[in-house]
């Protein structure tokens, strides 16, 4: 039941988080954006951390900082990313926007994995035809 919940959360929460855009009509796009972002990636998963992890700043200690340069690189790209999600939105429209985001990131998602840490190449036997030629 607690991972239903969750999902539910989930689900809501990626259904309504641009209710408030229409609210802040006055606002240029980049205000809002920012003022989502400020919440969405930093207030709220600080709050999160506190409450489930009080010590989480101890867990940050004993992480090697190779990990959490590459976290916070990922954190980066994926922040871009979504940007970039925020603008097909107001240029494209959430119909048009959300469909071309989505299967974009379905195939980036799905594909990408496998051809960084070679699954792909096993799962299509690339290694083995070469080998016979």
């Amino acid at each position: 039941m607690l991972g239903i919940l969750i999902i539910a959360i989930g689900a809501f929460s990626s259904g309504s988080f641009s209710i408030t855009f229409d609210k802040v009509t006055k606002w240029k796009w980049e205000n809002s954006w920012l003022t989502f972002s400020v919440l969405a990636y930093l207030i709220v998963p600080l709050i999160i951390c506190l409450i489930v992890a009080s010590n989480f700043m101890e867990i940050y200690k004993i992480i090697p900082s190779v990990n959490l340069w590459l976290i916070f690189i990922l954190g980066g790209v994926y922040g871009l990313a979504d940007l970039t999600f925020g603008l097909s939105l107001r240029y494209l429209d959430v119909a048009l926007g959300f469909c071309i985001s989505l299967r974009l990131m379905m195939v980036i998602g799905t594909l990408l994995p496998p051809m960084i840490d070679g699954r792909m190449s096993i799962m299509y036997g690339i290694d083995t035809l070469r080998k016979r030629v």
